[in-house]
Protein backbone atom coordinates (compact mmCIF):
# COMPACT_ATOMS: atom_id res chain seq x y z
CA UNK A 1 0.00 0.00 0.00
CA UNK A 2 1.45 3.45 -0.92
CA UNK A 3 1.74 6.35 1.54
CA UNK A 4 -1.24 8.19 0.03
CA UNK A 5 -3.54 5.28 0.71
CA UNK A 6 -2.16 4.88 4.23
CA UNK A 7 -2.81 8.57 4.99
CA UNK A 8 -6.35 8.28 3.60
CA UNK A 9 -7.03 5.19 5.73
CA UNK A 10 -5.78 6.95 8.85
CA UNK A 11 -7.94 10.01 8.13
CA UNK A 12 -11.03 7.86 7.63
CA UNK A 13 -10.30 5.96 10.84
CA UNK A 14 -9.96 9.21 12.82
CA UNK A 15 -13.17 10.59 11.34
CA UNK A 16 -15.02 7.35 12.08
CA UNK A 17 -13.84 7.16 15.70
CA UNK A 18 -14.51 10.86 16.24
CA UNK A 19 -18.03 10.65 14.86
CA UNK A 20 -18.63 7.51 16.91
CA UNK A 21 -17.52 9.29 20.10
CA UNK A 22 -19.77 12.26 19.36
CA UNK A 23 -22.67 9.95 18.60
CA UNK A 24 -22.09 8.08 21.86
CA UNK A 25 -22.14 11.31 23.86
CA UNK A 26 -25.33 12.45 22.10
CA UNK A 27 -26.89 9.02 22.65
CA UNK A 28 -26.09 9.09 26.36
CA UNK A 29 -27.59 12.58 26.67
CA UNK A 30 -30.73 11.84 24.67
CA UNK A 31 -31.42 8.35 26.08
CA UNK A 32 -31.14 9.27 29.76
CA UNK A 33 -34.52 8.94 31.51
CA UNK A 34 -36.04 12.27 32.55
CA UNK A 35 -37.77 10.87 35.63
CA UNK A 36 -35.26 10.59 38.54
CA UNK A 37 -36.82 7.35 39.81
CA UNK A 38 -36.58 5.80 36.34
CA UNK A 39 -32.98 7.00 36.03
CA UNK A 40 -32.10 5.41 39.37
CA UNK A 41 -33.78 2.18 38.35
CA UNK A 42 -31.79 2.08 35.09
CA UNK A 43 -28.56 2.80 36.98
CA UNK A 44 -29.32 -0.19 39.22
CA UNK A 45 -29.91 -2.45 36.22
CA UNK A 46 -26.64 -1.31 34.65
CA UNK A 47 -24.75 -1.90 37.91
CA UNK A 48 -25.82 -5.55 37.79
CA UNK A 49 -24.24 -6.10 34.35
CA UNK A 50 -20.94 -7.88 34.97
CA UNK A 51 -20.43 -10.17 31.97
CA UNK A 52 -21.51 -10.13 28.36
CA UNK A 53 -24.39 -12.45 27.55
CA UNK A 54 -27.69 -12.80 25.69
CA UNK A 55 -30.07 -9.80 25.73
CA UNK A 56 -31.57 -9.31 29.18
CA UNK A 57 -35.19 -8.19 29.65
CA UNK A 58 -35.63 -6.31 32.91
CA UNK A 59 -38.18 -3.76 34.15
CA UNK A 60 -39.18 -2.47 30.71
CA UNK A 61 -35.62 -2.36 29.36
CA UNK A 62 -33.81 -4.68 26.97
CA UNK A 63 -30.12 -4.76 27.89
CA UNK A 64 -27.60 -5.68 25.18
CA UNK A 65 -24.02 -6.55 26.14
CA UNK A 66 -20.82 -7.34 24.24
CA UNK A 67 -17.27 -8.28 25.12
CA UNK A 68 -14.60 -5.59 24.92
CA UNK A 69 -12.78 -6.87 21.85
CA UNK A 70 -13.39 -4.01 19.41
CA UNK A 71 -12.77 -0.27 19.22
CA UNK A 72 -16.41 0.54 18.50
CA UNK A 73 -19.75 -1.25 18.86
CA UNK A 74 -23.26 -0.05 18.06
CA UNK A 75 -26.74 -1.44 17.38
CA UNK A 76 -29.50 -0.75 14.85
CA UNK A 77 -33.16 -1.84 15.03
CA UNK A 78 -35.74 -2.96 12.51
CA UNK A 79 -38.47 -0.73 14.00
CA UNK A 80 -36.28 2.26 13.04
CA UNK A 81 -35.60 0.80 9.57
CA UNK A 82 -31.95 0.38 10.61
CA UNK A 83 -31.47 4.11 10.04
CA UNK A 84 -30.46 5.15 13.59
CA UNK A 85 -27.10 4.01 14.95
CA UNK A 86 -27.05 3.60 18.75
CA UNK A 87 -23.49 3.31 20.12
CA UNK A 88 -22.75 0.98 23.00
CA UNK A 89 -21.35 2.43 26.23
CA UNK A 90 -18.31 0.97 27.95
CA UNK A 91 -18.74 -0.17 31.56
CA UNK A 92 -15.50 -0.55 33.54
CA UNK A 93 -15.80 -2.55 36.75
CA UNK A 94 -13.66 -2.67 39.88
CA UNK A 95 -13.41 -5.09 42.78
CA UNK A 96 -13.83 -4.29 46.48
CA UNK A 97 -10.28 -2.95 46.61
CA UNK A 98 -10.87 -0.62 43.69
CA UNK A 99 -8.76 -2.65 41.28
CA UNK A 100 -9.89 -3.18 37.63
CA UNK A 101 -12.21 -6.18 37.38
CA UNK A 102 -13.06 -6.26 33.69
CA UNK A 103 -15.11 -4.28 31.18
CA UNK A 104 -18.08 -4.80 28.88
CA UNK A 105 -20.00 -2.84 26.28
CA UNK A 106 -23.72 -2.33 26.90
CA UNK A 107 -26.77 -0.63 25.39
CA UNK A 108 -30.11 -0.12 27.18
CA UNK A 109 -33.25 -0.08 25.02
CA UNK A 110 -36.47 1.26 26.55
CA UNK A 111 -38.90 -1.21 24.98
CA UNK A 112 -41.46 0.58 22.77
CA UNK A 113 -45.11 0.06 23.65
CA UNK A 114 -46.90 -2.93 22.11
CA UNK A 115 -43.61 -4.36 20.82
CA UNK A 116 -43.62 -8.16 20.71
CA UNK A 117 -40.41 -8.79 18.75
CA UNK A 118 -37.23 -6.70 18.51
CA UNK A 119 -34.99 -7.51 15.53
CA UNK A 120 -31.58 -5.90 15.26
CA UNK A 121 -28.01 -5.95 13.97
CA UNK A 122 -24.75 -4.99 15.59
CA UNK A 123 -22.12 -2.74 14.06
CA UNK A 124 -18.65 -3.73 15.25
CA UNK A 125 -15.73 -1.68 13.90
CA UNK A 126 -17.83 -0.83 10.85
CA UNK A 127 -19.02 -4.38 10.13
CA UNK A 128 -22.75 -5.21 10.32
CA UNK A 129 -23.13 -8.57 12.08
CA UNK A 130 -25.71 -10.59 13.98
CA UNK A 131 -25.36 -10.79 17.76
CA UNK A 132 -22.93 -13.60 18.74
CA UNK A 133 -24.45 -13.57 22.26
CA UNK A 134 -27.96 -14.31 20.93
CA UNK A 135 -28.86 -17.66 19.31
CA UNK A 136 -32.30 -16.54 18.09
CA UNK A 137 -32.18 -15.21 14.54
CA UNK A 138 -34.48 -14.32 11.67
CA UNK A 139 -33.92 -13.45 8.01
CA UNK A 140 -34.78 -10.25 6.18
CA UNK A 141 -34.20 -10.23 2.39
CA UNK A 142 -33.10 -6.58 2.53
CA UNK A 143 -30.48 -6.84 5.27
CA UNK A 144 -29.83 -10.57 5.64
CA UNK A 145 -29.53 -12.43 8.93
CA UNK A 146 -30.86 -10.58 11.99
CA UNK A 147 -30.80 -11.29 15.69
CA UNK A 148 -34.13 -11.03 17.46
CA UNK A 149 -35.66 -11.00 20.92
CA UNK A 150 -39.25 -11.94 21.69
CA UNK A 151 -40.95 -9.71 24.26
CA UNK A 152 -43.39 -11.55 26.55
CA UNK A 153 -46.82 -9.92 26.46
CA UNK A 154 -48.48 -9.65 29.85
CA UNK A 155 -52.20 -10.47 29.85
CA UNK A 156 -54.48 -7.47 30.21
CA UNK A 157 -55.80 -7.28 33.80
CA UNK A 158 -59.56 -7.76 34.02
CA UNK A 159 -62.16 -7.24 36.72
CA UNK A 160 -62.65 -10.32 38.87
CA UNK A 161 -62.47 -11.84 42.32
CA UNK A 162 -59.04 -12.12 43.90
CA UNK A 163 -58.20 -15.48 45.57
CA UNK A 164 -59.66 -15.38 49.08
CA UNK A 165 -60.23 -11.63 48.86
CA UNK A 166 -62.45 -8.88 47.44
CA UNK A 167 -63.38 -8.22 43.84
CA UNK A 168 -60.73 -6.22 42.02
CA UNK A 169 -62.26 -3.73 39.58
CA UNK A 170 -59.77 -2.50 36.99
CA UNK A 171 -59.97 0.17 34.30
CA UNK A 172 -57.31 1.50 31.93
CA UNK A 173 -57.71 4.92 30.33
CA UNK A 174 -56.27 8.42 30.34
CA UNK A 175 -54.12 9.65 33.20
CA UNK A 176 -55.28 11.86 36.09
CA UNK A 177 -58.99 11.07 35.89
CA UNK A 178 -61.55 10.65 38.64
CA UNK A 179 -63.10 7.21 38.09
CA UNK A 180 -65.69 5.53 40.31
CA UNK A 181 -67.60 2.24 40.31
CA UNK A 182 -71.39 2.19 40.18
CA UNK A 183 -73.49 -0.96 40.28
CA UNK A 184 -76.33 -3.02 41.60
CA UNK A 185 -74.34 -3.46 44.84
CA UNK A 186 -74.33 0.33 45.44
CA UNK A 187 -77.92 1.06 44.39
CA UNK A 188 -76.23 2.66 41.33
CA UNK A 189 -74.75 5.37 43.54
CA UNK A 190 -71.53 6.51 41.75
CA UNK A 191 -69.99 8.15 44.83
CA UNK A 192 -69.50 5.19 47.19
CA UNK A 193 -66.49 3.49 45.60
CA UNK A 194 -63.75 5.57 44.03
CA UNK A 195 -60.92 4.00 42.03
CA UNK A 196 -57.24 4.61 42.75
CA UNK A 197 -54.79 5.38 39.94
CA UNK A 198 -52.08 2.85 40.86
CA UNK A 199 -49.96 3.56 37.74
CA UNK A 200 -50.35 6.11 34.94
CA UNK A 201 -53.79 5.56 33.42
CA UNK A 202 -54.46 2.35 35.39
CA UNK A 203 -57.25 2.45 38.01
CA UNK A 204 -58.25 -0.10 40.66
CA UNK A 205 -60.90 -0.54 43.32
CA UNK A 206 -61.17 -3.47 45.74
CA UNK A 207 -64.75 -4.14 46.86
CA UNK A 208 -65.85 -7.04 49.08
CA UNK A 209 -68.85 -8.78 47.51
CA UNK A 210 -70.57 -12.05 48.48
CA UNK A 211 -71.11 -14.73 45.82
CA UNK A 212 -73.68 -13.78 43.20
CA UNK A 213 -74.21 -12.01 39.90
CA UNK A 214 -73.92 -8.23 39.75
CA UNK A 215 -74.25 -5.43 37.24
CA UNK A 216 -71.77 -2.55 37.23
CA UNK A 217 -70.40 0.36 35.24
CA UNK A 218 -67.56 2.82 35.56
CA UNK A 219 -68.20 6.55 35.92
CA UNK A 220 -65.84 9.27 34.75
CA UNK A 221 -67.01 12.85 35.13
CA UNK A 222 -70.66 12.86 34.14
CA UNK A 223 -70.33 9.84 31.85
CA UNK A 224 -71.23 6.27 32.81
CA UNK A 225 -69.77 3.50 30.65
CA UNK A 226 -69.37 -0.27 30.58
CA UNK A 227 -66.12 -2.10 31.34
CA UNK A 228 -64.26 -2.26 27.98
CA UNK A 229 -62.50 -5.50 29.00
CA UNK A 230 -65.73 -7.26 30.00
CA UNK A 231 -67.87 -8.18 27.01
CA UNK A 232 -70.80 -9.69 28.92
CA UNK A 233 -73.61 -7.11 28.99
CA UNK A 234 -77.12 -6.79 30.37
CA UNK A 235 -79.68 -4.03 30.78
CA UNK A 236 -79.61 -2.07 34.03
CA UNK A 237 -82.92 -1.04 35.70
CA UNK A 238 -82.83 2.33 33.93
CA UNK A 239 -82.51 0.65 30.52
CA UNK A 240 -78.82 1.42 30.07
CA UNK A 241 -76.24 -1.23 29.17
CA UNK A 242 -74.15 -2.55 32.09
CA UNK A 243 -71.30 -5.01 32.55
CA UNK A 244 -72.07 -8.36 34.19
CA UNK A 245 -69.93 -9.71 37.02
CA UNK A 246 -70.16 -13.27 38.38
CA UNK A 247 -68.62 -13.74 41.84
CA UNK A 248 -68.13 -17.41 42.70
Amino acid sequence: MNRGKVRLSLVLLVLFCGSALCAQRAEAKNAAPVDPAEANELDLIISELTVAGPPLLKKGYLMFTQEINARYAAIVFDFENFSVIHPFTRRDMTDKEGKPAGSIYFYALKIPENMSVVAYKLIVDGLWIFDPQNTETTYDPAVGLLSQVRIPVSPQPVTGKTPGGPVRFVYQGKENQTITVSGSFTGWDPYIYGMTETSPGFYEAHIPLPPGTYLYNFVGGLKEFTDPENHERALAPGGNSASVLHVP
